[in-house]
C-alpha cells in the first residue's frame, strides 16, 4: 500500500507542477501546499524530488520548442540572446541557493509574493504599453542581459518564471507573445543549468537516493512533462490581458488563502 501512494503521490506532484509551472501561478507555492496536506519524507528528498519535477517540466519546453531552439537558420542568434539572458539567472541561483531556501521560501514570504505579482500582473493587463521589438532575436546583448536580470526574480519562491518574464519583455518593450516566448525558452534553460548543479551538490554532499525513491523522482519528472506540453500549447493560444488579470485575481486569492491557511487555522 505504501508503494502504491508513494507512486500516486509522484504522479499528483508531476501533475501539479506541471500545470503551475507554465502558468504565471508560481509552482513552488501550489507545491507547498500540496507538500504540507501530503508530505514526501525525508526532507532532503523531498527538495530533490523537487529538481526532478522541475525539471520535466523545463524539457517540455526543450521539446516543445526544439524548432525555434535548434533547426532555426538563426541558431546562434536564437542561443546568443538566450545564453546571456540566462547569466544573471544561473548566477544569482547558485549564489543565493542557500539564502532562497532557508529565508525566501518561508510561507508568509510566498503568500506575500503571489499577492504583490497578483496585483503587478492585474495592472500589466490594465497597461499594455507600445512594442519596441518584435521578436526577441532583435534584443542586443544588453537587453538580454537586462531581461535575465529582470526574471532572475522568478528565483524567489511565489513568484513565476513566467510572470517575471513578461515583467522583463514589458521593461524593454518587447511584443507580448515575443515575450512570452522568450520567457518560456531562457526559463527551461536557465531551469536545467540550476538543477545540473543542485544535483551535484545533492551527490556531492552523499544523499543516500534509493532505487525506488529514484524511480518515483523520474515517474514525477516524465508526469510534468507530459503535462507541461499540454498546459504551454494550451496557455499559447488563450494568452491575453483577459487571461492575465484573471491569473492576477488567483494570485491574490491563492496568497490570502495560505496565509489564512498556515497561520490562522
Amino acid at each position: 500500500m505504501s508503494f502504491l501512494l508513494d507512486v500516486l503521490k509522484s504522479i499528483v506532484f508531476g501533475c501539479v507542477q506541471g500545470i503551475s509551472a507554465w502558468l504565471p501561478f508560481s509552482s513552488r507555492a501550489h507545491l507547498i501546499l500540496l507538500q504540507s496536506l501530503w508530505p514526501i519524507m525525508p526532507e532532503w528528498y523531498y527538495r530533490m524530488f523537487l529538481v526532478f519535477v522541475s525539471t520535466g517540466s523545463a524539457f517540455a519546453i526543450l521539446v516543445l520548442f526544439y524548432r525555434q531552439l535548434f533547426l532555426k537558420r538563426s541558431f546562434f542568434r536564437v542561443w546568443k540572446s538566450i545564453v546571456l539572458a540566462s547569466l544573471p539567472i544561473v548566477g544569482f541561483g547558485m549564489l543565493l541557493s542557500y539564502w532562497i531556501e532557508s529565508v525566501m521560501s518561508a510561507k508568509f514570504v510566498v503568500a506575500i509574493l503571489l499577492i504583490a505579482y497578483g496585483i503587478i500582473l492585474i495592472g500589466y493587463a490594465k497597461h499594455p504599453v507600445r512594442a519596441k521589438y518584435h521578436s526577441f532575436y532583435e534584443l542586443g546583448a544588453n537587453e538580454a542581459v537586462q531581461f535575465g536580470l529582470v526574471q532572475s526574480l522568478a528565483l524567489f519562491p511565489g513568484t513565476s518564471w513566467l510572470a517575471s518574464g513578461l515583467l522583463g519583455g514589458r521593461f524593454l518593450k518587447l511584443e507580448r507573445k515575443a515575450s512570452l516566448l522568450f520567457s518560456y525558452l531562457v526559463s527551461a534553460c536557465s531551469i536545467v543549468a540550476l538543477n545540473l548543479f543542485q544535483f551535484s551538490m545533492f551527490f556531492k554532499d552523499g544523499y543516500p537516493l534509493s532505487f525506488f525513491q529514484g524511480f518515483c523522482g523520474l515517474l514525477s519528472a516524465v508526469c510534468s512533462f507530459i503535462v507541461g506540453i499540454f498546459i504551454v500549447r494550451w496557455w499559447m493560444r488563450v494568452f491575453g490581458e483577459q487571461s492575465l488579470r484573471w491569473v492576477g485575481f488567483y494570485r491574490i486569492a491563492l496568497g490570502l488563502f495560505m496565509i489564512v491557511f498556515f497561520y490562522i487555522f
